[in-house]
Order: C-alpha cells, then sequence, then structure tokens
C-alpha cells in the first residue's frame, strides 16, 4: 500500500511503510528534516486513535482518525492531530490507494 498525506501545513508528504487493517493504523513520513511516524488502533475498522511523533511516539502528541473507503478501494482517514505539549492542533488528511 502507498500513499500521502495532507497536513495542511505545508505540501503533501509520501508516506513509507503504511500498515493499514480493521484494528491498526501505521505510518512514517519525513518533514522538516524530521521522521514523524502515526500508530493509531480500532476496535469497529472505522474510527482509530493512537499518538504520533518524531522520532519517538508521545502521550502528549494524540491523533484521531475516521475511515472512508470507496468502491474502488481508495481509502481516506480523515482526522485531527494534537501536541498538547504546546497546545497545537490540526487536521490530517492522510489517502491510501492499492
Amino acid at each position: 500500500m502507498r500513499g500521502i498525506v495532507f497536513d495542511f501545513e505545508e505540501p503533501f508528504r509520501d508516506l513509507s511503510e503504511v500498515t493499514l487493517t480493521k484494528d491498526k493504523f501505521f505510518c512514517k513520513y519525513l518533514q522538516g528534516g524530521y521522521v514523524y511516524r502515526i500508530e493509531a488502533t480500532s476496535r469497529d475498522g472505522t474510527f482509530y486513535r493512537g499518538y504520533w511523533g518524531y522520532p519517538d511516539f508521545d502521550d502528549r502528541y494524540t491523533v484521531e482518525f475516521t475511515r472512508f473507503e470507496s468502491k474502488s478501494k481508495e481509502i481516506v482517514l480523515l482526522g485531527t492531530w494534537i501536541n498538547k505539549t504546546d497546545n497545537y492542533e490540526g487536521v490530517y488528511l492522510v489517502r491510501l490507494y492499492p
């Protein structure tokens, strides 16, 4: 699986090491010289909750996604990221395709 992420602060970034199952989402992407990582889990295959960080996860950096899937098997994860340390938050839009 390949994909890109739109974080609405800078141009999109190519994802690497993407894993998406009904109970887990994981990926990495490069931004500003840092390798960001996202990992989230789901109980229902639709709503994912987890953490992001660079280079490691931090429980003060959280993410939440809702999964949308098209008939052509393209998947969009739409959600929010929060940095509780600096009181920042934003929107993640992750587009995945076979």
